[in-house]
């Protein structure tokens, strides 16, 4: 087919210029000066306006086309719409398998920018090839060696594209894709985006990676409980989702008799749910070392977060303190309902929250509550990591199957209610993937001798 535009004889060009620009090319380089300058003089120039359609694919083909100037997309139909596969420049050339075989065009070819173009005709080139056999030889090569240099740069974007996939990609990766978008010039922005893809994961998994750090730094290593010790058995987990959340857990001593816990769940995910959580964390165990009533100490940790939080970030969390001498526990929550009262005859009540989520609204005064624990009691926390783990058919764990579970199940320790809770969890899952962090705290009170 012919392009719409005029065209004018290589008359009309350099001579000289278009030599060179046949020279760019590995199929033309070797040729002797002498040939090129036939195929120069005897190949017509076309200008060519903007959104012009040189070849479709399917289209049969006897020429190629060497931009002298302007710019060209190259365009594939695939079952999932079309799919721009390259940008050509000057001096970049299209359609150059058509000039030595009878195969239809692999893609549709129009110009973004007008364009001038230097057309090669099937002829044309098989009249040189025909005075001069030599140069059978020298185009044979250099199809060769662009196969090799195909099949390098393939197998290169197949590795580097499975990496993303996996997540398993390697910053040596990405100065491989530059060496072979050389090889592989008409692709070289395909190579460019992947690389920008892997950087910007890399990225994402370095902020993910320091985010676990921090969110792990914040996490109670120990407790010293003095002469309190027999009086409690405490245990927490946290299985961290693959992109990290703002869940945290703390427990600690309030004075010389009172055991403080907690659990909090920050909206978000990355390095600005950790930073929040340790914000979060810091002030809530900060209030409650003064020993001020749970109330007290959510009201006033939520005016802080609240005043200066322009990206509405906010926390849910429990807060408990157990005096250790009498069993009773004083305790608050904002937003936070995934707290069960674990009976020692083996009932269970799930605890409602005592008011909104912290960080968002001012001047919010949380009530705090008491209740009497007698030995053998205890107390369950979890983050909503656990009541919304999906199964592989898309439902959820839920509030029921957990209380559910917590009734029909026989613990004797906090770290028995902690595994039972996960193995569960993890079985009902399956394969799904996790979307959250699954974070549990269970507390057992176990009397004082002198209570």
């Amino acid at each position: 087919m012919d392009p719409s535009g005029e065209r004018f004889s290589s008359a009309s060009a350099d001579l000289e210029t278009l030599v060179a620009l046949l020279k760019t090319h590995d199929i033309f380089a070797s040729m002797e000066e002498r040939h090129l300058q036939n195929i120069a003089a005897a190949c017509p120039i076309e200008d060519v306006a903007t959104d012009k359609v040189l070849f479709r694919q399917g289209d049969p083909g006897n020429f190629a086309y060497l931009l002298v100037s302007g710019e060209l997309s190259v365009d594939v139909a695939t079952p999932h719409g079309d799919v721009t596969l390259a940008v050509l420049n000057a001096p970049d050339m299209v359609g150059e398998i058509s000039v030595f075989a009878r195969k239809p065009r692999t893609a549709t070819v129009r110009t973004r920018s007008a364009a001038q173009l230097l057309r090669l005709d099937r002829d044309v080139v098989r009249g040189l090839l025909i005075d001069h056999p030599d140069a059978i030889l020298t185009i044979i090569g250099a199809l060769g060696s662009r196969l090799q240099g195909m099949n390098g740069a393939i197998a290169t974007l197949t590795q580097a594209a499975e990496a993303l996939s996996n997540d398993a990609f390697q910053p040596g990766m990405l100065e491989t894709l530059k060496a072979e978008a050389g090889r592989f010039g008409q692709f070289a922005h395909v190579f460019d985006k992947m690389a920008g893809e892997i950087r910007e994961k890399s990225a994402q998994r370095e902020e993910m990676r320091m985010a676990a750090k921090v969110q792990d730094s914040f996490l109670p290593s120990g407790i010293d409980p003095g002469a309190f010790g027999e009086t409690f058995d405490i245990a927490a987990s946290m299985i961290p989702a693959k992109d990290v959340g703002g869940d945290f857990y703390d427990y600690f001593m309030v004075g010389d008799g009172k055991l403080g816990f907690a659990i909090g769940d920050v909206c978000g995910k990355g390095m600005p749910a950790a930073m929040f959580m340790s914000v979060s964390r810091m002030i809530l165990k900060t209030l409650a070392r003064e020993g001020h009533p749970p109330g007290t100490v959510i009201s006033r940790l939520n005016d802080v977060l609240a005043d200066d939080n322009p990206e509405c970030m906010f926390v849910t969390l429990f807060y408990g303190c157990l005096d250790l001498e009498t069993g009773m526990l004083s305790y608050s929550s904002a937003g936070h309902e995934d707290v069960y009262w674990l009976g020692y005859c083996g009932n269970c009540e799930r605890v409602e929250s005592l008011g909104p989520i912290a960080g968002v609204f001012e001047n919010t005064n949380y009530p705090t509550r008491t209740r009497q624990i007698a030995p053998g009691d205890g107390v369950l926390l979890v983050t909503d990591g656990v009541t919304e783990a999906l199964n592989p058919n898309g439902e959820l764990y839920g509030h029921d199957r957990l209380k559910r579970l917590l009734e029909t199940s026989k613990n004797a320790s906090a770290t028995g209610w902690i595994e039972t809770l996960n193995a569960e969890v993890s079985k009902f899952a399956a394969e799904a993937a996790q979307s959250d962090d699954i974070t549990c705290l269970a507390m057992i009170f176990q009397g004082s001798e002198s209570g």
